[in-house]
């Protein structure tokens, strides 16, 4: 029958059989409703036990399980004070975090200390051996030496010098989450503010200063130019860097993934070996490559740090020697591996600032200072309009979608291999570049099997035992099923690899070791369904709309692979898939096989936790993760269990350490009379966010 005549004939004799058409198409609509909100996806991906379900909605409800008149509510404010968290200098010993073992990175020798009874800092360098036969048969190029900002190389002056002492204060207090030995982290150091932020202008004109250290020789800030000084140094290095653009994933080259080598596989559709394929057979083309390039010396990958500002924002003391240590320390001293700059958010539509000049150079002059210009980019969200016009208004705004700039910068940039999102409020007390290179190593020594479910779970050593070998077996026993391949989504094609084995028992945890992860986290990388996180319902533009399978992380300061961020603007230019900012990269990478791992970096409390209460609090999922329960500390009315630590969204403690560091008084602790008695603050290497509003 012609379509004309069905759309004309439900009038007369056709009634009862269309009233009986509409009510059989309702009930069916109803019952496949219902099953996608049970059951997920219909086309779920290959998860070892069983098929990955959805968001399960009923009965979560934002906010569920916190309600403030309860009487456990914020329960852990009658755990005993930890007086802990800030020693002082007069008090320092090794073996607080373990190993008794002096740091390798600090100067052997200073000389006779002026005052036996001040510790003396000692030069602190983090960085490899660069002129040493081992590091050299690993590595193409020459390491050079790059210009600073007093004029000279750095290196030849001790003015450009962080310091560090030797140990930390005897009453210095664990972290009750994370481990420094689990990333490879110093454990034996500790940092005051003169050793710390010295060479970057902190305490120039002070009458004190740390004993021992002369003050570094002035320097007219204003007159840097920091771009500048990391173009100069990586044109010293270019024979250490591939510094041609990198394709993207879908121009089909086998240079799309460098580092991780796993780009063969990351263009082509693939089957998975059969379990009984020999070893050779179900080796990827993309170990191979690994395994041909790790014989013959390799380029050092590179990495773009971006500092998230806007106009408007403070640009304090703090926050300006704050700039100058990450440059210097990750890019200057490490002869470009590292390339920082400056992304700031243009707010007000009306500004022309990308098709004027003239209002560009006025809104550096207004809002940025002299010292960044070079490294500033000014974007907008109507830049959105063109690149992301497939996505929905609603949803393309700086809360929504954080990662649009960096996505957009990795396109218009792609001589790097990773990107890190960089939070202006995101304080490291102790070294730049020992912090990021070992998260990296620890990223890239870490096998894929079991990957994503160690990634959801709070680490607690004191529980968990070794991170390698007593946690791996841990979560394994636990684990009913675990992510191997990526799950079925509608409408996407996974980009990255596929494991060499279809059954991951096969697997005696090799693949992935030795890859470059493609997301790094600082904070477990969690299933947001069943808990109350507000945002979890956030994903738009998929086929099973709120049942697409999605994992989260907060605090977005992560390290993306230009491979992820390619995956992540395909999605949202080509098919609009999008989801809230902190639901986006972790979903992207799950969804297209790409490589996550969270660093269990150490967190501290400012009380003491029972072991036993840590494990039940943060880790209160069936089988042991952090997320996948109403009790999730990710959720509304859980997450006041991290106010008291030195990392999260809200985490009171970051600010107070950070403050008694700078020699402030914070929340009664601290200050110049209590470091009369103790000396003053010195800090392990620790993580903060968020520090906001520091004036010195």
């Amino acid at each position: 029958m012609p379509r004309s005549a069905l759309v004309h004939c439900g009038i007369g004799g056709f009634n009862t059989g269309r009233n009986l058409l509409i009510t059989a198409v309702f009930l069916l609509v109803t019952l496949f409703v219902v099953f996608r909100q049970r059951h997920g996806s219909l086309s779920s991906g290959l998860w070892h036990g069983h098929s990955l379900s959805g968001d399960d909605e009923s009965g979560h409800h934002l906010g569920a399980g916190g309600d403030p008149k309860n009487p456990e509510y914020e329960f852990w404010r009658n755990f005993p004070a930890n007086d802990g968290l800030v020693g002082g200098l007069l008090h320092l010993k090794r073996g607080i975090f373990g190993s008794e073992q002096m740091s390798p990175h600090l100067s052997k020798d200073l000389g006779e200390a002026p005052n036996p009874k001040v510790p003396s800092p000692r030069i602190y360098d983090p960085y490899p051996h660069y002129a040493s036969d081992s590091y050299k048969s690993r590595w193409k190029g020459q390491y050079v030496p790059c210009k600073g900002p007093r004029g000279t190389d750095l290196r030849t002056k001790i003015d450009d010098q962080v310091m560090a002492y030797d140990g930390v204060p005897e009453d210095q207090s664990q972290p009750a989450l994370g481990s420094y030995r689990a990333l490879g982290i110093d454990a034996n150091v500790c940092f005051d503010r003169y050793s710390r932020y010295g060479t970057y202008g902190f305490g120039i004109d002070d009458a004190e200063f740390s004993p021992r250290w002369a003050k570094p020789s002035k320097v007219q800030w204003e007159n840097v130019t920091w771009g500048s000084l990391q173009l100069d140094c990586v044109e010293r290095n270019k024979d250490r860097f591939n510094l041609e653009p990198r394709l993207a994933l879908w121009e089909g080259q086998e240079e799309l993934l460098p580092a991780a080598g796993q780009a063969a596989e990351a263009v082509q559709k693939r089957q998975l070996p059969q379990d009984g394929a020999s070893a050779a057979e179900s080796e990827t083309q993309g170990e191979r490559l690994e395994k041909r390039r790790r014989k013959k010396p390799r380029k050092r990958p590179r990495t773009a740090v971006l500092l998230r500002s806007w106009i408007g924002y403070n640009y304090t003391a703090n926050v300006l020697q704050n700039m100058r240590a990450m440059i210097t320390e990750l890019s200057l001293m490490s002869g470009g591996e590292y390339d920082v700059f400056l992304m700031v958010h243009v707010k007000d539509p009306s500004i022309p600032f990308l098709t004027d000049d003239a209002t560009y150079d006025k809104l550096l002059d207004d809002h940025i200072p002299r010292e960044f210009h070079d490294i500033t980019e000014f974007w907008s969200e109507q830049l959105w309009d063109i690149w992301y016009p497939k996505v929905s208004k609603d949803h393309r705004d700086v809360f929504h979608a954080q990662w649009m700039p960096v996505q957009w910068f990795s396109q218009r940039h792609r001589d790097y291999d990773f990107f890190w999102n960089w939070e202006m409020d995101v304080r490291y007390t102790g070294h730049y570049f020992h912090l990021l290179d070992q998260t990296s190593t620890f990223a890239k020594k870490q096998p894929r099997k079991g990957l994503w479910e160690r990634s959801s779970r709070f680490y607690i050593p004191e529980l968990h035992g070794a991170y390698s070998t007593d946690f791996r077996r841990n979560v394994e026993s636990k684990e009913m099923q675990t992510v191997w391949s990526p799950p079925r989504v509608y409408g996407v094609e996974a980009f990255g690899p596929l494991p060499p084995r279809l059954n991951p028992s096969k697997d005696n945890y090799k693949y992935g070791v030795g890859d470059h992860a493609d997301l790094i986290t600082f904070l477990p990388i969690f299933d947001p369904q069943h808990t109350s996180y507000a945002l979890r319902h956030d994903a738009w533009g998929y086929w099973e709309q709120t049942a697409v399978p999605r994992r989260c992380s907060i605090v977005t300061v992560y390290r993306a692979s230009k491979a992820l961020l390619d995956a992540m603007h395909y999605e949202n230019k080509e098919s609009g898939h999008h989801m809230h900012s902190e639901m986006w990269p972790a979903s992207v990478a799950m969804h297209h096989s790409f490589k996550a791992v969270y660093a269990p970096h150490p967190i501290f409390f400012d009380r003491q936790w029972p072991l036993d209460q840590l494990e039940k609090t943060f880790n209160p999922g069936s089988r042991g993760s952090a997320g996948g329960d109403e009790r999730s500390t990710f959720g509304l009315g859980h997450e006041h269990v991290h106010w008291g630590g030195t990392f999260y969204y809200r985490a009171d403690s970051a600010k107070q350490v950070y403050e008694r560091l700078l020699g402030k008084e914070s929340n009664g602790k601290g200050g110049r009379e209590w470091e009369k008695q103790h000396g003053r603050a010195c800090v392990p290497p620790m993580l903060l966010h968020p520090v906001k509003n520091i004036n010195s």
